[in-house]
């Protein structure tokens, strides 16, 4: 499969905005603008890139190794998610136990839930990232048993898109009585919120298949495809449906674009990119309960970013030692 650098150098600089609006810096013009499209563009990032480990066997006709390569890709997520998650184990528990003052009962049964069908617990929120993604996959994964084209998941992505906002504009209703009162009751104390594999990170994994599999199309008409992400960019300032949707597409294509040559520094900036994502809010945590006068904003941000920068850097240069081999767990 062909390796995008690009793609690895623009996942290293997302990560940093990740760290962004856990530390509540994601309030500035250009924070503001870029951090509600990172998580959106990591989902299309990993669509673009399974369409390509499938397309191998998809040109050649061989279903059952297209069904291979989704049920790897899903195990190896499942493993990342269980790891970083038996991890986040002690800030779970005292988040739910000394913070919000659950029992030991409570607050384990809220962990499975979470963890079932959430993605997050307390302090793990990076976390639901992963859960989504399997769940996306999965469901990928279906729709191309029954046939369905690159083409019909994306508008199955699109559309369960469009129920996941009318469910989310419904959960926002105080109080509604009848069967679909009902309904969203139980959805509300199972799911908690729409931000999930189904109602969100299908639709946007959609897309990257979408794009993978017409890339050398749309790359033939870049002129278009650049005029369209400025575009795209004008009507996400408006907040218009489906922007977020657009603009990730037309950016991919961008990035793509750009060819980078072979160095050894893009391993390494994928390794990177991970680590910090996946780590950087046990730094947050220190820093909010042990250095409370370090205000959330750019402050809390400098310093919990630096701190995953250098663990991750850490964690990398001992993965290189033979004794610290399990470390390359912590990245899948």
């Amino acid at each position: 499969m062909k390796h995008y650098n690009s793609i690895d150098l623009l996942k290293f600089f997302m990560s940093f905005f990740v760290v962004a609006i856990h530390t509540d810096y994601d309030h500035t013009f250009f924070t503001g603008f870029i951090c509600p499209l990172v998580v959106p563009m990591f989902f299309v990032l990993s669509g673009f890139l399974l369409q390509k480990k499938m397309s191998v066997y998809i040109s050649c006709g061989n279903s059952n190794c297209v069904d291979w390569t989704i049920n790897m890709y899903i195990v190896k997520l499942l493993k990342l998610y269980f790891l970083w998650t038996v991890l986040y184990l002690p800030l779970t528990f005292y988040g739910s136990c000394i913070i919000e003052g659950n029992s030991l009962v409570r607050a384990f049964a809220i962990f499975c839930r979470n963890v079932i069908f959430v993605g997050e617990n307390y302090m793990s929120w990076p976390l639901w990232y992963l859960l989504a993604l399997v769940w996306a996959s999965f469901i990928v994964k279906i729709l191309i048993q029954w046939k369905f084209t690159i083409e019909w998941i994306l508008t199955c992505g699109l559309c369960f898109t469009i129920i996941g906002w009318g469910i989310n504009n419904i959960l926002q209703v105080e109080h509604m009585d009848g069967i679909c009162g009902n309904f969203i009751y139980v959805y509300e104390k199972i799911f908690s919120t729409t931000r999930n594999g189904l109602f969100v990170g299908f639709g946007f994994v959609a897309v990257g298949l979408f794009l993978s599999k017409w890339q050398d199309f749309f790359l033939k008409h870049f002129a278009w495809a650049f005029f369209m992400t400025l575009v795209s960019a004008i009507v996400y300032l408006y907040g218009l449906p489906f922007s977020k949707h657009l603009l990730c597409f037309c950016t991919l294509l961008i990035v793509i674009s750009i060819k980078l040559p072979d160095r050894n520094s893009f391993p390494w900036y994928r390794k990177m990119s991970t680590l910090i994502y996946f780590s950087h809010m046990f730094f947050v945590a220190i820093l909010i309960h042990f250095f409370p006068e370090i205000h959330t904003g750019l402050p809390q941000f400098v310093l919990a970013a630096i701190s995953a920068f250098v663990f991750s850097y850490i964690v990398i240069r001992l993965m290189e030692i033979p004794s610290f081999f399990f470390l390359k767990k912590l990245l899948g």
